[in-house]
């Protein structure tokens, strides 16, 4: 997706192609389709439970051994703060979005390894879960107004995005 190469660094902020899809989300903004302003406390934090209680010190887990997927038994996707308690219902795409290279759902918590977190610290991980799931569902519309400004773009992370700048 061209707003996931914008935020991972692919396309520079400053060129054409950035400050392009940028005016489009105005422009759409400004129009009110579809789009509100979220506050912190729009971001329910009831959708990612956190169902068990216990120390809430955060162990040492490989990125790929931190994540629990779903299972075939409709258990949904899990995050182990440490060997018995757990962030839960996380989709494994939630995870495994990137920001800049960085999995901001793991580092965050790599980040705490060996602390205890308080209820501060678990409402702000509970809230981040709930914004980059708001934020992949919002990518495509993103997406979608930038390619239908710029039809001369393409989704390969290397190409040259804008013709006139060949020129």
């Amino acid at each position: 997706m061209l707003s996931q190469q914008i935020a991972n660094g692919l396309i520079s902020p400053g060129t054409d192609t950035a400050r392009l899809a940028g005016k489009s989300l105005v422009c759409d903004v400004r129009a009110g389709r579809s789009h509100r302003r979220r506050g912190a406390d729009d971001l329910q934090t009831g959708r990612v439970p956190f169902p068990v209680d216990g120390d809430y010190v955060v162990s040492k887990f490989a990125t790929r051994d931190r994540y629990l997927p779903p299972t075939s038994e409709g258990k949904p996707g899990r995050v182990r703060l440490n060997a018995t308690q757990y962030f839960d219902n996380v989709s494994p795409d939630v995870w495994a979005y990137q920001v800049g290279g960085y999995q901001p759902a793991a580092k965050w918590l790599e980040d705490r390894t060996g602390r205890a977190l308080d209820t501060d610290d678990l409402r702000h991980y509970r809230r981040m879960i709930v914004a980059i799931t708001e934020t992949l569902a919002f990518l495509p519309q993103i997406d979608t107004a930038f390619l239908a400004l710029v039809p001369t773009a393409t989704e390969e992370p290397n190409a040259t995005l804008l013709n006139e700048t060949a020129e």
